[in-house]
């Protein structure tokens, strides 16, 4: 039996009941669509309040860990270039300590330290100013030129009451092994605000003495005035 040959009846309630499948496909159908669209705005929320903060987050540390490594280079490029300093220093106490019997610890970095506190002001007149410089920039000493006075030639050394008389014998030896006649060796009459300090210059009353030996100075105990 077709269609055709129902009764009206029995065609309108099938076509009711067509109607009510199409009804509810549609509504299954929009309530997917909601649910699609949902899913779609969540995705771009999150994306929009976690994921492109942690990227610029991430983006951030890795600027930071760039950073630090351009730090770090140049901190083993400032540590190579302090090594090689180190060594050159130690290399020249070494020598002078061989060959007039400096004590070893005069390399030590500890000694090192210790005469970087100290300044020494130099009059130089009549000798190798280059040399000299040289002689006592290597033992760690921090150096300050000071127009020279007179014209006695730099024979004498002054040194303040802080100045460990072994750090200023040791200059003395570095100014003999450079071809520096030294007369003599003497604190300063007043020492305040000079505790600290080695002065390097010319003596006019010491012109006329015969030089300091290296033995001579390694025997004296105390330099007095």
């Amino acid at each position: 039996m077709n269609n055709n040959n129902l009764p009206p009846l029995d065609h309108l309630q099938k076509s009711l009941n067509v109607v009510r499948q199409l009804r509810y496909s549609s509504t299954a159908s929009a309530l997917l669509m909601l649910v699609g669209l949902a899913v779609v705005a969540g995705s771009f929320y999150y994306s929009i309040t976690k994921i492109e903060p942690l990227e610029r987050q991430l983006a951030q540390k890795q600027a930071e860990v760039v950073k630090i490594e351009q730090e770090i280079k140049e901190k083993q490029k400032s540590l190579e270039q302090l090594e090689k300093e180190i060594k050159i220093k130690t290399k020249f106490v070494g020598v002078v300590s061989t060959s007039i019997g400096v004590p070893a610890d005069a390399a030590s970095t500890v000694a090192f330290e210790r005469r970087g506190k100290m300044t020494i002001e130099y009059f130089l007149k009549n000798v190798d100013q280059a040399r000299v410089l040289s002689a006592i920039q290597d033992l760690g000493f921090k150096v300050k030129p000071v127009p020279p006075i007179g014209i006695t030639s730099t024979n004498a050394i002054w040194f303040g009451s802080r100045v460990d008389i072994e750090d200023v014998k040791l200059v003395a030896y570095a100014l003999i092994h450079a071809g520096v006649s030294i007369r003599e060796i003497k604190p300063f009459l007043k020492s305040e605000g000079r505790e600290r300090v080695i002065q390097i210059g010319g003596l006019p009353r010491a012109a006329d003495k015969p030089p300091l030996t290296i033995e001579q100075i390694k025997e004296i105990k105390q330099f007095t005035r």
